[in-house]
């Protein structure tokens, strides 16, 4: 039987990766401690990609969303590895922006980089391409991940 996942649960924590960068980006200009949400996010992403039970939006969505029906189930075929992968792949990038946010200061490198984030969530939750997973697939082609 092949692996299921929800697909709705990925949807709610694009949704919500699009939404506290784009607060945290447009808040910083009024309030620059703002910006501080990058790395707080970053460990979100990174802690929930390894431990499920600990996805602050997959939580939100488990616990809040589709128990008010607000948002329905959508279980599909699909592996959640290459989908954790790209998330680590997300946060790993925040985490570097934070670099440039904060020690280095340099808001534009910082921002740029939250913005790739942005970006690239944003075109998963519109239109289901999600080039972390398409990494992903290649290094497991060239044998470098597992499935």
């Amino acid at each position: 039987m092949a692996a299921t996942l929800d697909q709705s649960a990925l949807k709610v924590t694009q949704a919500g990766i699009v939404s506290t960068l784009l607060l945290a980006f447009l808040l910083d200009a009024l309030w620059p401690a703002a910006a501080i949400w990058v790395p707080l996010l970053a460990v979100v992403m990174l802690v929930g990609s390894v431990e499920p039970r600990l996805a602050l939006f997959r939580q939100i969505y488990l616990r809040l969303l589709r128990p008010s029906n607000l948002v329905r189930p959508r279980v599909i075929a699909d592996s959640m590895r290459p989908h954790a992968f790209a998330q680590q792949m997300g946060g790993s990038m925040l985490l570097l922006a934070s670099l440039f946010l904060f020690p280095l200061n340099n808001a534009v490198i910082g921002w740029g980089l939250v913005w790739i984030v942005i970006v690239l969530a944003f075109v998963n939750f519109a239109f289901n391409f999600c080039l972390g997973c398409q990494i992903f697939y290649r290094l497991e082609r060239f044998g470098l991940v597992k499935a």
